[in-house]
């Protein structure tokens, strides 16, 4: 049967597929398969009308079946996505190296007393909730290293780190060096601080627990870390 389809209200060009049937010999019993086109749907409730030519003068019966299908980067793309902000501050942790063991230990940051950089100066940082950050110090340390962890149990999407220290940053994660190094961009005259931004690679991402290291070298006055991380992951709410 030439069978018309509107979905919609409007007529679609569908694809035929025959799928079964009861005896190959007789092809009658054929059953077949129209196509729908993922263009002719909407968002919300659709529509479909069947206009089924019948040559018989006897009432004939018809009946159908509807499958519809997707992908699964189209069900991710549907499902909302969570923020996850890591915004420097005591929270974060203070990880010191015996210098004859090697071993670690951490202690909480302390919020930097001598940063001496205004945010207002910061461009790229202007409204940031981050705090500077510094560990106690008996004397100034050359080094300064900083942890923070995030926790990815649905698909990470994307990462982005903005952050500022005199006088430069190298930065890891899980263990690998993602930033090496990276100098404070600042204009001298008249002074003017510029975030630096990192993306994190997804490759370098793990599902469960993740740290971000930062280390801080730094051998000026002015002691501090600012940073604020962006984790951007799948949601756990069900599409509808």
């Amino acid at each position: 049967y030439d069978v018309k389809i509107k979905l919609n209200g409007t007529d679609v060009e569908s694809g035929v597929v025959a799928t079964d049937t009861l005896d190959v010999s007789k092809p009658i019993t054929t059953r077949y398969a129209y196509l729908l086109p993922a263009s002719a749907w909407v968002e919300g409730q659709n529509m479909i009308e069947l206009k089924i030519p019948n040559p018989s003068p006897e009432t004939q019966t018809a009946s159908f079946s509807l499958q519809v299908f997707t992908n699964r980067n189209r069900l991710a793309d549907a499902i909302p996505l969570e923020t996850i902000t890591l915004n420097s501050d005591t929270s974060w942790r203070v990880v010191q190296i015996n210098p004859e063991t090697k071993e670690e230990s951490t202690s909480a940051a302390i919020l930097a007393s001598n940063f001496g950089i205004g945010i207002d100066k910061i461009d790229g940082m202007e409204n940031t909730a981050a705090k500077p950050i510094w560990l106690t110090e008996e004397a100034p340390v050359p080094t300064a290293i900083f942890e923070v962890d995030f926790n990815i149990d649905t698909e990470f999407r994307e990462g982005l780190i903005d952050f500022v220290a005199p006088e430069n940053v190298s930065i890891f994660l899980n263990g690998k060096e993602i930033a090496t190094a990276r100098d404070m961009d600042y204009d001298p005259e008249p002074f003017q601080v510029y975030s630096l931004q990192l993306v994190i690679d997804k490759a370098n991402v793990t599902i469960g627990k993740n740290t971000l290291r930062f280390v801080v070298s730094n051998s000026s006055p002015y002691r501090g870390l600012l940073a604020s991380v962006k984790i951007v992951k799948t949601g756990k709410e069900e599409v509808r």
